[in-house]
């Protein structure tokens, strides 16, 4: 909960993630989703993909591996924009 007393949502979180990563501030979405990984709100596959999409956009392919790996053990059910996000990432990465 913020000063004004509103909690925000997933999706709010959601497009402060994608809003970062877009604007090469991998780090501090890295922290935020983090915070959301340790509070009591259920993370959804699009928080998970936007993450990984960032991680691929800033180079990280092998930590945007490990994380879509991971994704089987949180009981979260990759999408065909997760897989295709993934995909991409290794395909520029030099991964055939």
């Amino acid at each position: 909960m913020d000063s004004s007393g509103v909690c925000p949502d997933i999706w709010t979180y959601n497009i402060l993630l994608g809003g970062l990563c877009d604007n090469g501030e991998l780090e501090k979405a890295l922290v935020i989703f983090e915070d959301m990984q340790k509070s009591e709100m259920g993370l959804d596959i699009v928080t998970y993909t936007t993450i990984i999409q960032g991680m691929c956009k800033a180079g990280k392919v092998e930590e945007a591996w490990g994380l879509f790996r991971s994704l089987s053990l949180k009981g979260v059910k990759p999408d065909v924009v997760t897989y295709t996000t993934m995909m991409l990432g290794l395909f520029r990465k030099g991964f055939h």
